[in-house]
């Protein structure tokens, strides 16, 4: 597969991305603004796709520094999001801070080093970004707990650590083995790149669907006025509290069926 169609088929991935989790944003009203953001990310991420197809006709190193650039807005994006699950936010003018230093980067490198910047040096700052997320989803007190976030930790975790070795092994692996590297580096990022177009919008998504699916038992165990728990928080939630409090031996511990005829009990 050449490396024009993995562009495509991760142009499509993104767009397909946007609209599932502009349709999720409509149903979690209590995330909506983190769903936005992401909305936002993916379809700066297709921009970069449709700018990295047609870099070659832009002079100079505009092209690719525009691509890096995007690509890179699109990332701090996602991180925006990581972030905003705990009420936290980039400052902007630490983003563009950044922006506009990858771009001086890139013009004063100029066209004679422009293809060192494309492989190895514009794979840097997204590798920390994603180092970033998986930081803030590991530290997030929102995801503390939830299934999915070791997943999606270890997406974007592996996600950096690919990009690391983009920066500082394959120039090495190129000055050993000659010009032949380059090329196969690019199709295993494109590779790499449609596999975490598919699983970055479902980890998040599970996140979000999770959070919220946890809000909803809590409301259905608390009474509404007084905060406590209810008779189904009691039932569902009193044999676990005492196994943990190890109020009883291990013989005279309540079982589900127990707790359910002391239930039929008071019923009576």
């Amino acid at each position: 597969m050449d490396l024009a169609t993995l562009w495509y088929l991760t142009l499509g991935t993104l767009l397909v991305a946007a609209a599932m989790t502009l349709w999720e944003r409509a149903a979690q009203a209590q995330r909506s603004r983190e769903l936005g953001i992401w909305t936002a990310a993916y379809g700066v991420f297709a921009l970069g796709c449709v700018l990295a197809l047609n870099r070659g006709l832009l002079p100079g190193v505009a092209g690719p520094a525009l691509t890096n650039i995007v690509m890179v807005l699109g990332y701090t994006l996602v991180l925006q999001g990581a972030l905003a699950l705990d009420g936290k936010a980039l400052r902007p003018a630490l983003v563009a801070g950044l922006l506009a230093a990858i771009g001086a980067a890139w013009f004063v490198a100029g066209t004679g080093l422009g293809s060192v910047f494309w492989n190895y040096v514009s794979a840097l700052p997204i590798a920390i970004i994603c180092a970033l997320t998986a930081l803030a989803l590991f530290r997030s007190r929102t995801a503390n707990g939830l299934r999915s976030r070791p997943i999606a930790i270890a997406v974007f975790a592996c996600h950096s650590i690919f990009y690391s070795a983009r920066t500082f092994v394959a120039p090495v692996v190129t000055s050993l083995y000659g010009d032949g590297v380059p090329p196969i580096v690019a199709k295993m990022t494109m590779y790499e790149a449609v596999l975490f177009t598919v699983a970055m919008p479902m980890c998040l998504l599970a996140l979000v669907r999770e959070d919220d699916r946890l809000r909803l038992l809590a409301a259905a165990r608390t009474d509404f006025l007084t905060g406590l728990h209810n008779r189904q928080g009691f039932f569902e939630l009193g044999s676990e509290r005492l196994k943990r409090a190890d109020v009883f031996p291990r013989s005279a511990r309540l079982r589900p069926r127990s707790l359910q005829g002391h239930q039929r009990h008071i019923r009576a």
